[in-house]
């Protein structure tokens, strides 16, 4: 693992994120390339890319960090294959009722394990919106500590993935799953 500079994008999609977090940190799982942003030692948002430098957020204005212990540890371990139960502090900082439901449900989730997205309805209250499931996961500010890569197609096919699909299917041949 590598620490690294952030390329900056000249449009921020994710301005209150930028504006409000405490510090960031950048870590490298090759092909993986994460940026996690912190307010008060709780994780906010992280954006995953395969690509090195390359992150749509503004943060000049951010001190960069090296990544907290615990967090550390847990990342490093899941990336090495090892089954983590993520336990670092989270805080979502926006969110409809539904997708937080949604987005905290994903936590049923075993690691190596995937579930389609009418059973994420199901389990987060919304039997009917295995639809919308979809579009609240896009919105998952949190993915990893929040697993929203081990949602899949009822049919068994991958489904979408905001980081790419590729990604999607690294991190769950990573546990295990889809080889």
């Amino acid at each position: 693992m590598k620490t690294t500079k952030v390329q900056i994008s000249a449009q921020t999609t994710e301005p209150h994120t930028a504006a409000t977090a405490d510090y960031y940190c950048l870590v490298n799982y090759p092909p993986i390339h994460i940026c996690l942003f912190f307010i008060n030692n709780a994780v906010v948002r992280i954006l995953i890319s395969g690509k090195e430098d390359i992150f749509p957020v503004a943060i000049e204005d951010i001190p960069q960090k090296t990544l907290p212990p615990l967090i550390k540890h847990e990342m490093d371990q899941y990336f090495e294959g090892i089954p983590v139960k993520f336990t670092y502090p989270t805080y979502f900082l926006k969110g409809t009722r539904f997708q937080l439901d949604i987005w905290k449900s994903l936590k049923k989730i075993p690691y190596g394990r995937t579930q389609s997205y009418a059973w994420l309805a199901q389990q987060a209250g919304y039997p009917k919106a295995a639809r919308a499931v979809g579009n609240a996961l896009e919105k998952n500010p949190i993915p990893l500590i929040f697993p929203c890569h081990r949602v899949v197609l009822s049919s068994g096919g991958l489904g979408g993935y905001c980081p790419g699909t590729h990604i999607k299917q690294f991190l769950l041949e990573l546990e295990g799953r889809r080889k």
